[in-house]
């Protein structure tokens, strides 16, 4: 595909639950410097936080993610 002047990008994502119900958004990124590479770029997201308390328990919660 690199050859088709028309295509001008694609980037596939991917947004999975994990068993602890939050969501992670995968998203694979070429990078055209490094022909081959791929880069994967995470974000979890913790929805339905509604105080203060929560909001603290997903930040601790981060080390687990990565």
């Amino acid at each position: 595909m690199s050859n088709e002047d028309w295509i001008l990008e694609m980037i596939p994502a991917f947004r999975l639950e994990t068993e602890d119900g939050l969501s992670c958004r995968i998203t694979v990124l070429g990078l055209p410097q490094n022909i081959g590479e791929l880069r994967l770029d995470c974000n979890f997201h913790h929805e339905n936080l509604s105080n203060l308390d929560e909001f603290c328990d997903a930040i601790t919660k981060w080390p687990a993610c990565q």
